[in-house]
């Protein structure tokens, strides 16, 4: 008969407090860890709707129009003469509307005074990574989505 209160020295194994101990470490690194991991490829397209909701900020509180143009390496505010550098390896290809591909800049979208925007569809390249981001007349916001 066992008694209460003894350990056999034959069983082998862990305690609950040990593999308690244990999960709260790993869930712990898990929190540190995974926001890097998923957020990683994202760094490249909230500058760009960052600097696009700017604009379009800019544009409803100053009450004057303005063209996000694209050239090679840059988006270009016509209006406030703000700048966004792509950065070496990122691409925008757009797809809404048709391009002239003959232009050397070419409009992105255009802002209004009264909150509105042009509609637009692009993606944005870098390396393996690549989004979409959609600029709507009936969006109250810049979305993007990954593309898979």
């Amino acid at each position: 008969m066992r008694r209460h209160g003894r350990r056999n020295p034959d069983v082998r194994g862990f305690t609950l407090f040990e593999l308690i101990i244990v999960l709260a470490i790993l869930g712990t690194l898990a929190a540190l860890v995974a926001p890097r991991v998923t957020k990683l490829p994202q760094r490249i397209t909230p500058a760009i709707v960052d600097f696009l909701e700017a604009e379009r900020a800019k544009t409803v509180r100053t009450g004057t129009a303005t063209e996000v143009r694209l050239t090679d390496r840059a988006l270009l505010s016509e209006a406030t003469g703000a700048r966004l550098d792509l950065g070496e390896g990122v691409s925008i290809e757009v797809l809404r509307p048709t391009p002239n591909r003959y232009l050397p800049s070419r409009k992105l979208t255009a802002f209004y005074a009264d909150g509105t925007m042009s509609a637009t569809l692009f993606r944005v390249s870098s390396g393996d990574a690549a989004y979409t981001v959609e600029i709507s007349p009936f969006f109250s916001r810049i979305r993007y989505a990954n593309v898979d």
